[in-house]
């Protein structure tokens, strides 16, 4: 019976980044600027997460300073937390892309930008009915794949409209 719990609880979380995503999506004026960026609670869960872990693993250091064996047990379990919520908020955090007029600009975290214009995108494929699993993909005439952005992006169906503006074909 307890097990029940844990899909509910990711089903209720899910749907709260949703809600804030559309919510804020909403709000966006629709011009010729569009920056796709994540949600603040996405972005505040990964940051709050990595400051919680790095918190935590100071205080179960301090406590535990005695026992050796335990501490490094502690310490690198703490520390493990501390990174991934840290490289979470950096990864959702720039990763986004910049739509002005017709440039398109992909920041990529540990990666070089990419330029595009409108003219090198041949076909599109939106898959942002899924929800948050789902994503707008670009394709060049070769049907190679430029650049992705994820469904829970703010701002992504303001470059799906633009693409339909364009009359990009869209692939199914």
């Amino acid at each position: 019976m307890k097990y029940i719990l844990i899909p509910i609880a990711i089903t209720i979380v899910f749907s709260l980044l949703w809600k804030t995503k559309t919510n804020a999506e909403k709000k966006i004026p629709n011009g010729n600027f569009i920056h796709t960026k994540p949600p603040k609670t996405l972005t505040g869960f990964f940051l709050f997460s990595a400051i919680a872990g790095t918190c935590g693993g100071i205080v179960l250091g301090i406590i535990n300073r005695d026992n050796t064996t335990n501490l490094i047990g502690v310490i690198l379990t703490f520390s493990i937390f501390a990174i991934l919520g840290f490289f979470g908020y950096a990864w959702v955090r720039f990763n986004y892309v910049v739509i002005d007029g017709d440039n398109i600009i992909v920041y990529r975290l540990f990666q070089k930008n990419k330029f595009y214009t409108f003219d090198d995108i041949a076909f599109y494929k939106d898959t942002t009915h899924m929800g948050i699993q789902g994503a707008l993909i670009c394709y060049n005439k070769n049907k190679k794949k430029l650049f992705s952005v994820e469904a829970i992006h703010i701002g992504i169906s303001l470059i799906i409209q633009r693409l339909r503006e364009k009359n990009i074909t869209q692939l199914f």
